[in-house]
């Protein structure tokens, strides 16, 4: 990936606060107390998609990379591939958030609010594709991604949960000409 056009760039800085949720972590076996009563559900990497699917919940939109803790495992491809949805694609590397995946992300929420389901296959890694996916889910909406050896994240798409999104939005440099409208993009809410 070496021409990746506009980007916000995680700083080493800013490593730290990644690592901290922006919603409650749960074990699986907690899912239903926290998705219940929602109609859309957003996984973002690929053991929670896996996890969802498995237990039934039906998922509005998936973002997954085909790896878990930046390693190949041949069966995700597989049992990712036998997903129902619309397929779509974005290039993202490592600690960056791109334009191209802002655009699908933004592409695939029009769909979601209009009913379909979406799996967009991350090229690179979908690490913090969870900032923009709350940031652009509509109201109400379940976004749910994995914390390596702690559990699921649950963070609801409301006032709060935006909120968390954007602080660490706010964190990310913009590079190779993203312009500093960040935080003030059309549809963030």
């Amino acid at each position: 990936m070496d021409d990746i056009g506009p980007h916000l760039a995680l700083p080493e800085s800013a490593r730290e606060d990644m690592r901290e949720p922006l919603g409650p972590v749960i074990a699986e076996s907690d899912l239903v107390l926290h998705v219940r009563r929602t109609d859309t559900l957003i996984a973002v990497g690929d053991m929670v998609t896996l996890t969802l699917a498995d237990a039934g919940y039906r998922l509005a939109l998936a973002v997954f990379d085909y790896k878990t803790l930046r390693d190949d495992r041949r069966d995700f491809r597989q049992r990712l591939g036998e997903l129902q949805g619309e397929r779509a694609r974005a290039r993202n590397p490592p600690a960056t958030i791109t334009k191209e995946l802002w655009a699908e992300l933004e592409t695939a929420m029009f769909k979601v609010n209009t009913g379909g389901q979406v799996l967009l296959e991350v090229e690179g890694e979908e690490d913090l594709a969870a900032i923009p996916a709350i940031l652009l889910a509509p109201d109400g909406a379940k976004v749910l991604y994995g914390m390596p050896g702690r559990g699921i994240v649950v963070v609801t798409a409301n006032k709060a949960g935006r909120a968390g999104a954007r602080r660490l939005l706010r964190m990310l440099s913009p590079r190779n000409g993203w312009k500093d409208g960040r935080a003030r993009h059309p549809t963030i809410k």
